[in-house]
């Protein structure tokens, strides 16, 4: 590659993966993605990431932890995503039941992930690309 990607080239590639309606939907995806990769991935591959990413980003990549979390669940992983996200109402016709209930968005979430993990992986050298999708929850990327 011959220098960054732009940032609004990244939010456009995101935007446009992951079928959102704004560059704002994007750059709420984009930040919750880093700052859980923060979390999961070893120090040199943070480095080599944000090295990568566009420069506005790099800052978000800074980390204070010594050891990535090897524990970090698909659901955990989701989560600062899933905060963001509107949720719609249902009925729980469980047991009968008409009770309202809020219906998960972890699908969005995923989706939203995704078009992050894609322009990370269009935007970086493979390798860099292979040790953030290794370090993802398996369920992410399917």
């Amino acid at each position: 590659m011959s220098g960054r990607i732009q940032l609004g080239d990244f939010y456009d590639m995101v935007t446009d993966r992951g079928h959102m309606s704004s560059v704002e939907e994007a750059e709420g995806a984009v930040e919750a993605t880093l700052a859980m990769l923060r979390r999961v991935l070893p120090k040199d591959t943070v480095r080599n990431l944000a090295a990568q990413l566009p420069a506005e980003l790099a800052g978000q990549m800074e980390t204070e932890s010594a050891e990535p979390d090897g524990l970090l669940g698909e659901e955990v992983f989701m989560g600062p995503l899933m905060s963001r996200l509107d949720t719609e109402a249902d009925l729980d016709q469980t047991l009968g039941g008409l009770d309202l209930v809020s219906v998960s968005s972890a699908d969005d979430a995923a989706r939203e992930i995704r078009a992050v993990i894609e322009a990370i992986r269009d935007t970086v050298d493979p390798i860099t690309a292979t040790r953030v999708e290794d370090a993802l929850p398996p369920k992410i990327m399917r």
